[in-house]
């Protein structure tokens, strides 16, 4: 059927992404939940576009052009939003691999409503352009704007805002610039498979280096932190110094509350970089019995020392609710 040649590109990237993805993150249930959650948000876009063409006075043109960009994106975006604000997007690379899922959601739905409804007598020119450019389209854009936002705003620090901002505005411009069909369809088509494998493909080895970068920086210093943490030689270390300067702000019991949320949270933060040492190396990762009661007792100290306390611990705290979800992913 012509309508297979419009759906199974778009799925079938996605699947590979998955693939190639070292940590795999994203469960497969989770993974299809997203999937049908957007395909049903592409059937809302229908009157939102419907009712705003009504009561505007724009052409049709302008409206395919850049009215629907707008809306289309922002819908598809407000899904990731949702996803990162509750700490379950991890790396570039879940970013990247979430923003397709959404966007392939929406291209399924909106694919078949093209072949089954708009059109009374689809070619195949017309779903291999559909197929491999429009439905690329929408999950590229959604996941170079997932990647934009996490990159801003959790490894560059930006305000949330902006970071936001600068993220969806990418995505509208690569979907206006998509419609305004600048050359021919089946090139435009082609040319999004192209860049799109490029970006996926250096994104993918730009995450990779980091991450080996990052542990192999922070797992041994947190090896050591820990260790003189528990023997309590901390005296001239940074460490040591930063409890001394706190030790005048709080009282003795949150004090040691302190310390030992310190310590939870380095052990955490060496189990979180180990399993992720052993899913690089496609090595199977033993489950813990005990750490649920670890992340219990992590969060039952983090809500004792109270917020003052954890602002000014924040510097040195290795992981946080990121990290704790990627440790449950992982131990699953």
């Amino acid at each position: 059927m012509l309508i297979l040649i419009a759906i199974l590109p778009v799925i079938l990237f996605t699947i590979i992404l998955i693939y190639l993805d070292s940590f795999k993150l994203i469960k497969s249930n989770d993974a299809i939940i997203i999937f049908l959650i957007s395909a049903v948000l592409a059937v809302l876009a229908y009157p939102i576009n419907s009712v705003v063409a009504a009561i505007s006075n724009l052409s049709e043109q302008y409206h395919i052009n850049y009215v629907i960009p707008i809306i289309e994106e922002t819908l598809k975006f407000t899904i990731f939003f949702i996803l990162y604000r509750r700490n379950q997007a991890g790396f570039l690379t879940d970013a990247m691999i979430y923003g397709f899922i959404i966007g392939s959601g929406f291209a399924f739905t909106e694919n078949i409503y093209f072949y089954f409804i708009k059109v009374s007598e689809p070619t195949i020119m017309q779903q291999m352009v559909r197929g491999f450019g429009t439905a690329i389209m929408h999950a590229a854009s959604t996941g170079l704007a997932a990647t934009i936002l996490l990159y801003l705003n959790d490894i560059r620090k930006k305000n949330l805002v902006l970071s936001s901002l600068i993220a969806l505005t990418t995505a509208i411009t690569i979907h206006i610039i998509y419609n305004s069909f600048l050359i021919k369809p089946e090139l435009q088509a082609a040319l999004v498979i192209i860049i799109f494998t490029i970006v996926a493909t250096s994104l993918f080895q730009l995450s990779d280096r980091y991450i080996k970068s990052w542990i192999g920086i922070e797992f041994d210093s947190d090896l050591k932190f820990l260790e003189m943490l528990n023997s309590g030689d901390l005296k001239n270390t940074s460490l040591g110094q930063f409890i001394e300067q706190i030790k005048s702000k709080f009282s003795q019991f949150i004090i040691f509350d302190i310390i030992c949320f310190i310590r939870i949270n380095l052990e955490l933060s060496i189990q979180f970089k180990s399993y992720l040492m052993l899913k690089e190396q496609s090595l199977p990762i033993p489950h813990d019995p005990e750490l649920q009661d670890k992340i219990t007792e992590y969060e039952y100290l983090k809500r004792n020392i109270g917020k003052i306390a954890l602002a000014t611990l924040r510097p040195i705290l290795r992981i946080g609710k990121r990290e704790l979800w990627m440790l449950r992913q992982f131990d699953s």
